[in-house]
């Protein structure tokens, strides 16, 4: 396990990189096709980054690029502009930005027990 970057507010972590999980009973949005407000596909999930001292996820890590990834690009998005997860797709919404809105997707974070 790599060491977590920390700064001010503390450290972050990719969801893969330490031992836990998604709990089985929620849904995981990994390598889900993301859309922007207009419906624009911008990219897919591929990472999920959290905060370990509360276990919640904060940041989805939204990956676009060309033909078999070269030239992809990451870009973390707030779970809070997350407006709508269904039909295989993560919808983010442009208005839903205000700081104390509850973020439609906290799924729940487990120990990984296949380690």
């Amino acid at each position: 396990m790599r060491k977590p970057a920390s700064g001010a507010f503390g450290a972050l972590v990719r969801l893969n990189e330490i031992d836990k999980m998604i709990d089985p009973s929620d849904i995981d949005i990994r390598f889900l096709r993301v859309r922007d407000a207009a419906g624009d596909v911008i990219g897919r999930v591929e990472g999920l980054v959290l905060d370990p001292r509360d276990s919640q996820i904060t940041f989805l890590e939204v990956a676009s690029g060309t033909f078999f990834g070269h030239g992809k690009s990451r870009v973390l998005f707030p779970v809070g502009l997350i407006a709508s997860i269904e039909n295989d797709e993560v919808r983010l919404s442009a208005t839903n930005t205000a700081p104390n809105a509850s973020p439609i997707y906290r799924p729940a974070i487990i120990d990984d027990y296949r380690v």
